[in-house]
Formats: structure tokens, C-alpha cells, sequence
């Protein structure tokens, strides 16, 4: 089951499709097809608010109420996260 498939209703499968097509827009950049770091930051951005309303979306046509999924963060990966400094005890 694809991201496409999971919403039923219309305008769920739209929001399903526009994170799938957002997602398609990281890969080129993981290809080497797309490198402005200008486009990268938007797109990404783009990412978080579509991945976001595809969860609500999601969650309101399962009936879910409980509340919001945490809003997403800027993705890094493990080797180059920078060490947060510690906090004040």
C-alpha cells in the first residue's frame, strides 16, 4: 500500500498525492538531479506542511480524535546532526 492508497475519501487522496509528488521532488535532489540548496530548503518545507495535512487528512478519515501528530522537523542524518548542547539541569 502506497501513501495514494491509504485516504479514501476525494479530498484525502488529494493531499495523499501531494505528499507523494513533494517526496518525488526530494528524491531527484537524493539523485543528484536537482542541487540549488535555495530549492532544496523550500521543498523541504513544502515536505513538512503536506506531510502534515496528509496525516490530518488521514487521521480524520480513520476516525481518529485523540489530537495532532508533532509537527515534523528538518531531516538530517545521523552522521551529520550536530551535537545539541546540553541543557541546564
Amino acid at each position: 500500500m502506497g501513501i495514494g492508497t491509504l485516504a479514501g475519501k476525494p479530498r484525502d487522496h488529494r493531499r495523499s498525492a501531494d505528499l507523494a509528488s513533494r517526496v518525488w521532488q526530494v528524491e531527484l535532489f537524493a539523485r543528484g538531479k536537482r542541487t540549488d540548496v535555495n530549492e532544496w530548503d523550500t521543498v523541504l518545507a513544502e515536505v513538512i506542511v503536506d506531510r502534515a495535512s496528509f496525516y490530518a487528512a488521514a487521521r480524520r478519515d480513520l476516525g481518529i480524535e485523540s489530537g495532532d501528530v508533532p509537527p515534523g522537523e528538518p531531516w538530517e542524518a545521523p552522521a551529520t546532526r550536530r551535537p545539541r548542547p546540553p541543557t541546564a539541569t
